[in-house]
């Protein structure tokens, strides 16, 4: 896999569910720029490629065919509240904390 793989599975993701690449890379990667930085030409570690991946697999939406050309990791399991069983990416997917409450625990606000 590429980072051009990786760019058209965020891209086929963010078209089904009608979100923009930058709201995928923000819930995969945790970074907005992730895709943007990929599509410009950028590089990516094999971790955090791996890591984007299982959790595009996560999420998938039941009924989208995973391209063929990228292998595809088991879905982890996820309890009702929408939380991976183990492992990192334990947030649930519609949970963020809110800009207001980033800048409370911000020191120095001055």
């Amino acid at each position: 896999m590429d980072e051009k793989s990786l760019v058209e599975l965020g891209q086929r993701f963010a078209d089904v569910r009608g979100v923009s690449l930058w709201w995928v890379g923000l819930k995969v990667a945790n970074d907005g720029k992730y895709f943007v930085r990929l599509r410009e030409g950028k590089t990516c570690t094999l971790r955090s490629a791996r890591s984007v991946v299982q959790r595009l697999s996560d999420i998938w939406p039941d009924g989208l065919e995973w391209p063929a050309d990228i292998p595809r990791p088991p879905p982890r399991c996820r309890d009702e509240r929408g939380f991976a069983a183990a492992g990192r990416g334990t947030r649930p997917l519609s949970r963020f904390p809110s800009p207001a409450r980033q800048t409370r625990n911000r020191v120095g606000k001055g």
